[in-house]
């Protein structure tokens, strides 16, 4: 009888544990209040773990973004751990191998062009 409950408590636990480490990430993707454009593509970005929000629960959708942090989508989004590509792999070279796969295969725009943060969410939900 006792083996039983404790089964059922840990259970309960464990189902808890998980729905509450699931409410952030829904909560993240569908609460920027700033978003209006591709918001599938950032929303399927947020749900993956590869782009966040800012403290202000905002997603900066036109802020201009640097190469590195581009590269750092990128990256993300193709499951390399941020050591690997700035300390064995050359920044340099990674950036000009992301550029050119998300133009390849995304089509979306000239690769050197300054893309916004909001823009950039399609050509890597396309890459990945």
């Amino acid at each position: 009888m006792l083996k039983s409950s404790v089964k059922k408590i840990i259970s309960l636990f464990l189902m808890t544990l998980l729905f509450v480490q699931l409410l952030p990430i829904y909560s993240a993707a569908e609460g920027f209040l700033d978003v209006i454009t591709n918001k599938e593509e950032i929303n399927k970005l947020v749900e993956s773990g590869i782009i966040r929000n800012y403290p202000d629960n905002t997603f900066k959708p036109n802020q201009i973004i640097t190469r590195e942090q581009g590269v750092a989508v990128s990256l993300t989004a193709g499951f390399i751990p941020a050591q690997s590509y700035t300390e064995e792999l050359g920044l340099g070279l990674i950036m000009i191998l992301c550029i050119v796969l998300i133009y390849i295969r995304s089509k979306f725009s000239y690769p050197l062009n300054e893309l916004t943060y909001s823009a950039s969410a399609v050509p890597t939900k396309k890459a990945i």
